[in-house]
């Protein structure tokens, strides 16, 4: 069990202020490349759920994204949907960046997230406007895959974006099948 003890008691209001970080992110020395492609790939089969970090103190890392995914995507597969992923690589940047599922039956992107916190969530839609531009055939709709029920102000941040919602909940996955409204602007 983890000790919250050092996170901030639940706020009694939504406050807003102001911070902006100094300098920014440093680069990192990879080759940028040449022209931005996408490749659809097969979905993530890494079975191993649980791993052990190495180069300190052993630490065990749990991979509930990858958990989370392979169970929507078997819920996706046993409906006859066809699962994939796709790799982008973006012209003049290092890297390649990797969607979670996409349900190429119904042409809906997903990201998927092991925790319904705030932070996950904001990570979810950045992602989400990132790859859209990339992917082809255009989505018709986007979504976040959450593995519970996130409270009721992030559920209305990932409606105004445009997209939907779907989260775990004793075994079924609710917000599937997605409505016709929640098609990406």
């Amino acid at each position: 069990m983890v000790d919250g003890s050092h996170r901030l008691p639940a706020a009694s209001r939504t406050a807003i202020s102001h911070w902006a970080p100094p300098g920014g992110l440093p680069r990192r020395g990879a080759t940028p490349a040449k022209s931005t492609g996408r490749l659809r790939t097969p979905t993530e089969r890494n079975t191993t759920f649980v791993s052990t970090r190495k180069g300190g103190d052993p630490v065990e890392v749990e991979r509930r994204e990858a958990d989370l995914c392979r169970r929507f995507e078997a819920f996706l597969e046993a409906r006859g949907h066809e699962v994939c992923r796709y790799a982008i690589r973006v012209e003049g940047e290092p890297g390649i960046m990797r969607t979670d599922t996409c349900d190429a039956t119904d042409l809906t992107l997903y990201e998927a997230k092991g925790d319904s916190t705030r932070r996950h969530v904001r990570e979810a839609l950045a992602q989400l406007a990132d790859y859209v531009r990339h992917v082809r055939p255009k989505r018709k709709k986007c979504a976040v895959l959450l593995p519970a029920r996130p409270s009721k102000d992030l559920c209305e941040l990932i409606e105004s974006q445009g997209h939907a919602l779907v989260y775990e909940e004793h075994g079924a996955f609710i917000g599937w099948p997605l409505s016709e409204d929640s098609t990406v602007a």
